[in-house]
């Protein structure tokens, strides 16, 4: 006998060793506004971490090295987004979710605004430097 459970928020269904897995996993609390435990002490999603990777021996030692080196670095939001992807996403290293945690906090530089009022000021600082700018139509190949 096959059984079937639906997936929340997606419309997929999970049969089989699929759901015993998510079964034995246990319910998560689920805290507002967040994901299932994601705003308790630090320390405890880092044992969330290495308690879903199964690390053991110098592999856990290692990761902990790791976490150390990346909470000493980042700010506790990411820090903190790291950890959720590491304990979430399995598929991706320690490092990997550290690395896509620094991404998603990076904001690009505003582009600058070019307005006519710009164009000319630059223009009018160029010639009182006395360096003066050529129309592209007026050199001579």
């Amino acid at each position: 006998m096959t059984v079937r459970r639906e997936l929340p928020r997606g419309g997929g269904t999970v049969s089989g060793p699929a759901l015993e897995v998510a079964d034995s996993a246990g319910p998560r609390q689920r805290a507002p506004g967040g994901q299932a435990g994601d705003d308790g002490p630090v320390e405890d999603l880092e044992g969330q971490v290495l308690g879903a990777r199964d690390l053991h021996g110098a592999q856990r030692t290692e990761a902990k090295r790791l976490l150390a080196r990346a909470r000493r670095q980042l700010s506790e939001q990411t820090y903190r987004r790291a950890l959720v992807l590491a304990r979430d996403s399995v598929l991706l290293s320690i490092a990997e979710c550290i690395s896509g945690a620094q991404a998603m906090e990076w904001e690009p530089m505003p582009r600058p605004e070019f307005s006519l009022a710009t164009i000319e000021a630059a223009v009018a600082e160029q010639e009182r430097s006395g360096r003066t700018v050529e129309p592209a139509e007026g050199r001579s190949a």
